[in-house]
């Protein structure tokens, strides 16, 4: 019986009949050897510093913002800034009302600079004003 064998196909003669079995090449590979067992996992001190670190970055910024929210004011109208005796009164802007328009008018006495400043300052705002906006703003006049 002869028999001839390739990487990819092996010719087997028998009995007068010449037949081509296909070989499968990953068949041919022989499995390694099992790896020998992993050491421990050993850490350099600046990886036990971050494994340690992270988490706790984590839990420190989630309570920051869970105090924030629980201590942060419900709203600013809880508080009454405006009326007889603080020297605030509260104004509505028109149509061509500037921060600079409003400090001279209402606190005359007053540097105007200051003035513009404090009510910024007051409002929490940008300078830019819009008709229709409410602002408080100091003044010279004491109830």
């Amino acid at each position: 019986m002869f028999q001839r064998t390739s990487k990819t196909s092996s010719k087997v003669r028998t009995r007068g009949f010449e037949s081509v079995r296909k070989v499968n090449p990953m068949s041919q590979i022989a499995f390694s050897a099992p790896a020998a067992p992993l050491a421990p996992l050993r850490l350099t001190a600046r990886g036990r510093l971050v494994l340690l670190a992270l988490p706790l970055l984590m839990i420190v910024t989630v309570a920051t913002l869970i105090i924030g929210a629980w201590l942060a004011p419900a709203s600013a109208s809880q508080t009454h800034l405006t009326g007889p005796g603080t020297g605030l009164e509260e104004v509505t802007v028109m149509e061509g009302d500037s921060l600079w328009g409003l400090a001279r008018e209402f606190a005359p006495s007053q540097d105007t600079r200051e003035v513009v400043s404090r009510i910024a300052s007051l409002n929490a705002d940008t300078g830019v004003l819009k008709p229709g906006q409410t602002l408080i703003v100091p003044s010279d006049a004491q109830d």
